[in-house]
């Protein structure tokens, strides 16, 4: 019984550790986004991100790097999902430079539902989630506290109305690319590897769209303690948001992540306040706790 207290307290050290890190990730996005594009900064990111993950595969995990790469069908989705994330960070990049990091972390928990909804349509083992009236509840809050973000204060600030569309834009592809996700992660020995290529295909794909919208040169007019916190997110965020949340959906399963996730605004909240001097009107926090609660009870019976 000992043996077993331990072992869970193990476990909830190390997913407050997972969230608290992930908060650091978008307070440093949401830094970035006063110097950089969302295109530029993209790439820079992805590609010490991807580096970073890539180099670790090829040392520890070769004979699973080839694996997946000899594999043609996981390796054509691989691409798929590089693409996709691209499209979905850029997406969220923006909605990030019109909001704030308090608000991209309550739209990221809001994303948990798109994601779990998803895949309750498509995956047969989790149809009884959509299914619960609890769910379905849940969900019509969640929804509610999203329109209440956007009216509490879109109306007097369009750019923040546009920061909401952008970021729910995101949270709903990046929904869809879960049930990429999960068949990937099945199917897979070793979620790092799966994650190296991911990004490496990303980055391929933001250092085109660099090319054409974004600005490169921008980081040599740029402080250097501003290039250390873009280079340094690009290795820690990819790190922990792409490698090891997968490390952690195939260790502990998707349900503890995605309920642990929903303090994740908590968090950035308090973190935002103090580094960047972020925070909610009383009407931002009324509708974020509407949204997190609406998750709380879709996720929790599941969880």
């Amino acid at each position: 019984m000992r043996e077993v207290e331990i072992m869970q307290n193990l476990q909830a050290l190390l997913l407050i550790f997972y969230v608290v890190t992930l908060s650091f990730g978008k307070i440093s996005a949401r830094y970035l986004t006063f110097y950089f594009d969302a295109v530029t900064l993209g790439f820079f990111q992805h590609l010490v991100g991807s580096l970073s993950l890539l180099l670790i595969s090829y040392f520890f995990l070769k004979g699973n790097l080839r694996k997946i790469i000899k594999n043609h069908r996981q390796l054509s989705e691989v691409v798929v999902l590089g693409a996709l994330w691209s499209i979905i960070y850029f997406l969220y990049i923006k909605g990030l430079s019109y909001t704030s990091a308090t608000i991209g972390s309550l739209m990221s928990v809001f994303g948990l539902l798109m994601g779990i909804g998803l895949v309750g349509l498509f995956f047969s083992d989790e149809k009884k989630t959509i299914k619960r009236k609890s769910f379905i509840a849940g969900s019509i809050f969640a929804i509610f506290g999203v329109i209440g973000l956007n009216l509490s204060k879109g109306i007097a600030i369009p750019e923040y109305s546009l920061g909401i569309y952008y970021l729910t834009v995101a949270e709903i592809l990046a929904g869809g690319s879960s049930l990429l996700r999960k068949r990937l992660v099945i199917t897979t020995s070793s979620p790092v590897c799966l994650s190296s290529l991911i990004t490496v295909f990303a980055s391929m794909f933001f250092f085109i769209g660099a090319l054409f919208f974004g600005d490169l040169r921008k980081i040599v007019r740029v402080s250097f303690f501003t290039n250390v916190i873009l280079f340094g997110s690009g290795v820690y965020s990819l790190m922990i948001g792409a490698g090891l949340s997968l490390v952690y959906i195939k260790k502990f399963g998707l349900s503890k992540v995605n309920l642990i996730r929903l303090s994740l605004p908590v968090f950035t909240g308090m973190f935002a306040y103090l580094l960047l001097k972020e925070s909610l009107s009383v009407l931002q926090v009324f509708f974020a706790t509407i949204l997190v609660a609406g998750c709380l009870v879709a996720i929790k019976k599941k969880a």
